[in-house]
């Protein structure tokens, strides 16, 4: 009875360890990604709500990456906004091809 203790809290810091991992990564490859209009598209909706969910989406990654920018050295921080700012101008491009798709 006393080795089954142990083995549990073994097994759930593993099966932790196993969860949590993937997450940090997949958090960390996000920040500089461009957004993916085309996933969980629901068909249902129309392309102006497509429009202004990928406008939404594109304010939100900017903000994030601002923030990020906020962070680091004055002499890394233009060159950072720079880049968020560019990545903000695709993303809206991208929204605007939302309303130009056939349906």
């Amino acid at each position: 009875m006393d080795k089954t203790f142990p083995t549990l809290l073994l097994a759930a810091a593993a099966a932790l360890v196993l969860v949590a991992a993937p997450q940090a990564g997949r958090a960390a490859d996000s920040k500089d990604e461009a957004l993916n209009l085309d996933q969980h598209v629901n068909p249902e909706t129309t392309p102006q709500e497509r429009h202004q969910a990928a406008l939404a989406a594109a304010e939100a990654n900017l903000r994030k990456n601002l923030a990020r920018c906020d962070k680091l050295e004055t002499s890394d921080r233009a060159e950072c906004v720079r880049e968020a700012k560019a990545l903000h101008d695709a993303d809206v491009a991208k929204a605007s091809d939302v309303l130009e798709r056939p349906q």
